[in-house]
């Protein structure tokens, strides 16, 4: 928004811009992931697939912990993912 001030944006194109620029173009899930993997929060199975660490399950629950104190958004520490299948990750 500032390289471009004088403009207005609604939330639409600002949603679209960050999926675009940071998400896409950044590879910010790319970013988070080999962190994930570096860190040891998560591992990588013969199978290529994925696993949570025990570490990694600890930090869920500081995270959960203080998502409570602070009254924070619970979508963020406990996402809904009932209903989703493989085929809605392919």
């Amino acid at each position: 928004m500032d390289t471009y001030s004088d403009r207005t944006y609604t939330e639409d194109e600002v949603a679209k811009i960050f999926v675009e620029k940071y998400v896409d173009e950044y590879g910010a899930f790319e970013k988070r992931f080999d962190e994930q993997l570096t860190t040891g929060t998560i591992v990588q199975n013969e199978d290529g697939t994925y696993n949570i660490t025990d570490k990694g399950r600890f930090i869920v629950k500081m995270f959960r912990a203080i998502s409570d104190v602070f009254d924070t958004d619970e979508r963020l520490v406990r996402p809904d993912i009932t209903g989703c299948s493989q085929q809605d990750y392919d």
